[in-house]
């Protein structure tokens, strides 16, 4: 009898490791399905599970699949694979194992201008409405990628199985990837020098804002539509900053990118103003936020002179949305009073430090992320001394670095430009303009 209970028991053991081991070997399956095997037979009655198996062992599989039918048993099946996207080649499928890791491949498909880039994932939300979001963000957490960016599409497909999903993005651009890759490295280093040369790392974060500002507006011009029919490039940070022209996408993407570099939280907004699609900035400084917009700051008066103003600098909600609509609920409330044109002039002519630590570094975008070089199955794990990511330079060393802050910080900037352009454009403010003239003279004289 105990003899007997031995036996049954070991029995049972045997039953039970069977069950809970693999009949069918899911990485010969797995690489069948990479190698496009018309039919695939398995020892397992479950063809799902055995699907699920063989996507754990490289999940880029997934890319391949597009359904399946067969014939079964309770112990063998016969698999027939409908196959998809069988162009794409097994190192150009990327895997994203959570939201973070996909927003990053995206981020640095983008900043290498790639045509394409086809991503699988387990247990992320395939809704492309999501993924299309996780795009547009990425031009605030890295503006330099979304440099000649025009749009994109996408497709996708939930497996139903294990939680898998792929998608495919193409995106389209301005410029040729050779072209925008060196207008991007360009831009970058502009922007570093730029900031290293006019702002003091150790300034106040409301100085930086009104360098910033006014050096955008001094340095760069509104380009004709016959100027952006002709070139793209004036629709971007590159126009503003490397050739000194852009609209209004450029002077906020420009903004932006310069902000970012002192470290002044701000995000671009795309609205309407005076009848037409525009984009500004929304600042943060202290506890408060901001509207600041470059573009209409500067204007170019009918008789064709370029001046500075400060009409549009550091708004409320209430001040800006005058002329100014956008979504208010994508983004805080601007109630700030602290920091207006007339309360920051008064604090910089104020100010009597000299602010002399200057910017010697910058992290460049292109070290933080890597270029796609070829994915591999996340399930091997190289050695470091097998992992060959090609990462850049991860700084930026500007050429020249502010030692002298004073001629940065000019109140009254263009203003002989202004009122010349003011006698031309509107013929009550030259009535006004020589009547304060002429007092002057008179008082001069009757002191004199």
């Amino acid at each position: 009898m105990k003899k007997l209970i031995t036996t049954f028991i070991t029995l049972l053991f045997i039953y039970l490791l069977s069950v809970t081991v693999h009949a069918y070997d899911p990485f010969k399956i797995s690489s069948d399905i990479k190698d496009f095997k018309s039919e695939i037979q398995a020892d397992s009655g479950d063809i799902e599970q055995i699907l699920i198996d063989s996507f754990d062992c490289d999940p880029r599989i997934v890319l391949y699949y597009k359904g399946y039918s067969g014939s079964r048993n309770s112990s063998s099946s016969v698999i027939n694979i409908n196959y998809d996207n069988t162009d794409v080649p097994i190192e150009d499928i990327y895997f994203a194992e959570n939201t973070d890791e996909l927003i990053s491949l995206i981020t640095r498909a983008l900043l290498y201008s790639r045509d394409r880039i086809c991503i699988t994932s387990c247990n992320l939300s395939s809704d492309i409405s999501t993924v299309s979001q996780y795009i547009s963000d990425i031009s605030e957490t890295c503006p330099i990628a979304f440099t000649g960016y025009r749009g994109s599409s996408i497709s996708a497909l939930d497996t139903k199985l294990g939680g898998y999903s792929y998608f495919i993005i193409d995106f389209e651009y301005d410029f040729d990837s050779e072209t925008l890759n060196s207008m991007k490295r360009e831009l970058e280093r502009k922007a570093c020098e730029i900031i290293a040369s006019n702002v003091a790392r150790d300034m106040p974060p409301y100085m930086k804002v009104f360098i910033i500002h006014n050096y955008i507006i001094n340095n760069c011009r509104y380009a004709s539509d016959y100027e952006t029919n002709t070139d793209p490039s004036y629709y971007t940070a590159y126009g503003a900053l490397v050739k000194g022209k852009a609209v209004c996408d450029g002077y906020a993407s420009a903004a932006k990118i310069l902000f970012d570099l002192c470290g002044i939280e701000n995000i671009k907004i795309s609205g309407t103003s005076k009848g037409s699609g525009h984009a500004w900035n929304l600042i943060k400084l202290g506890n408060d936020y901001y509207h600041i917009d470059t573009t209409w700051d500067d204007p170019v008066s009918s008789s064709g002179i370029d001046y500075l103003k400060y009409s549009y600098y550091n708004l409320t909600d209430s001040e800006i949305s005058i002329d100014h609509t956008w979504n208010t609920n994508e983004c805080p409330a601007a109630k700030g009073s602290t920091y207006t044109y007339e309360k920051t002039t008064e604090l910089i002519e104020n100010d009597t430090n000299n602010y002399t630590e200057g910017y010697t570094s910058f992290d460049s975008v292109f070290g933080k992320y890597a270029p796609l070089t070829g994915s591999i199955n996340p399930n091997i794990h190289l050695s470091g001394s097998e992992q060959t990511e090609n990462v850049s330079s991860k700084t930026i060393e500007p050429d020249s670095i502010l030692n002298e802050t004073e001629d940065n910080l000019h109140i009254s900037s263009n203003t002989f430009s202004y009122i010349i352009a003011r006698l031309l454009e509107d013929p009550m403010a030259s009535v006004e303009i020589i009547f304060v003239i002429v007092l002057i003279i008179a008082v001069v004289r009757r002191l004199f």
